[in-house]
Order: C-alpha cells, then structure tokens, then sequence
C-alpha cells in the first residue's frame, strides 16, 4: 500500500513508499532487487502506479524511494556436510530523478542506496552500506489515455554495476530491460498491468571461481489506485495505491563449474 501527498511544490515532490517484501533468491547470487516495486511519476511530480503518463517538456520532479526486505537471501549446503543458512536484510533509500524532455519522452536517473545486515554461511557477521546498481530509464507514452481507450507506456532502461557485489549490493554486471505497462482511468480510479524482460550477463556467485547462467528474466504487476481526498485544505490529493508485482527467471550453473556435492 502506498500513499501520496503533493505540498504547494510545483515541480518537486517528495514521494514516499514503503515496500515490505520476503524475497527469496537462488544462493548467494546477487543483490536484493525491489526494483519491480519502482513506480511511475505523474504531471505533477507525484509518485504514482507504474503507468503510461509522462512529464510535460521541461519539467521535472524528483522522488525518494524507501524499502526493506528482510531475510531475502538463504544458502545451504549439503546434509551430510552439515547445513547452514545465510540470512541477510536490505534497507533501501533510492533517489529518482525524472525530466521530461521531448512531446510523451522523458528520462530518468536511479540513484539507489543501500544497507545490507545480516550474517555470513560461516557465522561471520555481514554489514556494509553504499551505492547498489545505478539505472539510467527512458519512457515514453505510445497512446494518451485521455484520447485513447487505454494509455500505453513503453519503457526501457540500463543498469550500470556501481554496486559492490561482494556484500551485496550489486549484480557485478551491467543488465538491460523493455517494460510495457497499459492503464485505464475510471473516475476516481486506475487500473495498470505492465510486464516486461529483462536480460543479464554471466554472474560470479560470490566469494568463489563458479559462474550462473541468470537466462532471461520477466518481471509483471498488477496494480489498482483510487484518489481518496482532493483539495482538502493543505492537502492537495492523496492517492490510496495497491500493487502485486513478481518476475520469473532460471538460474542455471555452468556444468563444468558446479562443485561437488553443491545444490541449487
């Protein structure tokens, strides 16, 4: 659930959400991602459902992000070694910058930072903050909702690996993706679907010479919002958002590269 507020800024807004997620990863892979929950941005620099709407040109908003996802990542090793489990927590605090720039075109920088907890497969504690993956996104509106029986958005975007891999915060690799995302306005409601690909290179499994095949991954949600107040006083719209959003990828160790006795 999320909710939105707009002060009497006109083109920054400071849009807040909080995402509370168990994920659960293949071993000790890469970092956390709660980037699927990344939302759209409204005309009026408000943070909204991954929709089709764009800024105007010239204009630009500015958004923070807050997430947590707890006890995302679990390892263990064969029963008759003895088996051990890696736990680790995720604060995120991403900053997204979006501007718009040509007629339905605008473009954005995800300035994503991190705070990885948690204990290492031999006990050792594990702690360490900083930059995940940078994501540079260009969106642009295919069909206006407003003229045309639905709206359509079709985004793409490159993630850079500025991250550190080996505490977690970063794939180790640069990745690219396409989403397209449709929605309807109903009066006081929205509804959005959108889904897309997203293609990675080879991962280095950390702290050893093996290498994981990620294939290509397919990320989807579904999402629902509904304006509850408008013009209320210092309040100039509050917007209640609902959405479920999940991704499918294959994980595949290099044959020649799987040690003895590991799992997956």
């Amino acid at each position: 659930m999320k909710v939105r507020f707009s002060g009497g800024w006109d083109r920054l807004c400071l849009g807040i959400f909080v995402v509370l997620a168990g994920l659960s990863l293949p071993p000790l892979v890469s970092a956390v991602e709660i980037e699927n929950a990344m939302p759209g941005v409204d005309p009026e620099g408000l943070v909204t459902l991954h929709g089709s709407g764009v800024l105007t040109p010239g204009h630009f908003s500015t958004a923070f992000r807050f997430g947590f996802a707890g006890g995302s990542l679990e390892y263990e090793i064969p029963e008759e070694t003895g088996s051990s489990t890696f736990g680790s927590d995720l604060l995120a605090l991403d900053l997204v910058i979006t501007a718009g720039v040509l007629d339905r075109v605008e473009i954005g920088l995800q300035l994503p930072f991190g705070r990885v907890s948690g204990d290492d497969i031999d006990g050792t504690s594990l702690s360490a903050q900083g930059l995940r993956d940078l994501k540079i996104f260009l969106k642009g509106r295919v069909l206006d909702g407003a003229t045309a029986p639905v709206g359509v958005g079709l985004f793409t975007f490159l993630s850079l690996a500025t991250g550190d891999q080996d505490v977690f915060l970063g794939d180790g690799n640069t990745a690219g993706g396409l989403r397209v995302a449709v929605d309807k306005r109903i009066g006081r409601w929205q509804l959005v679907t959108n889904g897309g690909l997203v293609l990675r290179g080879r991962e280095k499994i950390r702290n050893t010479a093996f290498e994981l095949d990620p294939g290509p991954e397919i990320d989807y949600g579904l999402g629902m919002g509904m304006t509850v107040l408008e013009d209320a006083g210092w309040l100039d719209r509050m917007t209640l958002i609902g959405e479920i959003f999940g991704k499918h990828i294959d994980h595949g160790f290099d044959r020649v590269a799987v040690p003895e006795g590991a799992t997956a």
